[in-house]
């Protein structure tokens, strides 16, 4: 697997505070605003998704509170979709992601950054067409017709169980 996985908070970067899926988003966002003036929602939620798969398989452990669902169209965290609820897309002049990107630390921004790189570069449905292939969704959606509304949560543990199997 690339190096992009090879980065890991040393314990004095460790913060206090537990992250939430904010304030990794308003940081996805905020890398996403130096090429896009306007992110999708959708975009911004599938990625969050991947930067915490990865994280999981890598670290052992969830980047930030987990709470994914296996929404008709993906991954959604119905935290994060609270805030962005009724808009297409998001920006940085939105405000409307509250979070705290000082709660990161260096290494754990390097690692968002390189998840960023990687699948920033495709679209909101791109990424959710991605995401339909891949083990945590379909398994959580196991038995649900397609198409039809899901709030089945995509556990940390099939996340981590499905990004490893890609690690060397």
């Amino acid at each position: 697997m690339p190096n992009f996985l090879d980065q890991k908070c040393g314990p004095q970067e460790v913060k206090d505070s537990v992250l939430h899926i904010e304030d990794v988003a308003l940081y996805v966002l905020k890398l996403l605003s130096s090429s896009e003036k306007e992110v999708s929602s959708m975009k911004l939620q599938k990625i969050c998704f991947y930067v915490q798969g990865w994280y999981a398989a890598k670290n052992g452990r969830e980047l930030f509170v987990n709470d994914f669902q296996a929404w008709r169209l993906g991954p959604v965290s119905p935290r994060l979709y609270k805030m962005h609820a009724g808009r297409a897309v998001v920006s940085m002049d939105d405000n409307i992601i509250q979070g705290n990107v000082e709660k990161i630390c260096e290494s754990d921004k390097s690692f968002i950054s390189n998840i960023v790189a990687v699948y920033g570069r495709y679209t909101g449905l791109q990424l959710s067409d991605m995401s339909h292939s891949q083990e945590p969704w379909m398994n959580a959606r196991r038995g649900i017709p397609e198409g039809s509304p899901c709030k089945n949560e995509i556990t940390i543990e099939s996340m981590q169980s499905y990004f490893s199997k890609f690690l060397r």
